[in-house]
């Protein structure tokens, strides 16, 4: 939804920390967090317009994880 989101207000370029699949691993098949596994470079990669895209960004993982670390504990 995101990356449809970004292609159709003409952003050019995105930069992410980590991957859908690392919030999956948190989640596991929590039905409040249905994810899917479709990466953004495959949605860009099937419009007509170049959205240049960088990241997962490694050495940032832990950081932008440990929100969701402690919701998805809580809950």
């Amino acid at each position: 939804m995101c990356s449809g989101t970004i292609y159709w207000a003409n952003i050019g370029s995105v930069l992410y920390g980590t991957p859908e699949s690392d919030l999956k691993a948190l989640t596991g098949s929590d039905p409040r967090n249905p994810t899917m596994d479709l990466p953004c470079r495959d949605v860009f990669a099937a419009g007509q317009k170049k959205v240049s895209v960088w990241g997962p960004l490694p050495a940032m993982k832990d950081a932008l994880l440990a929100p969701h670390k402690r919701f998805w504990s809580q809950t």
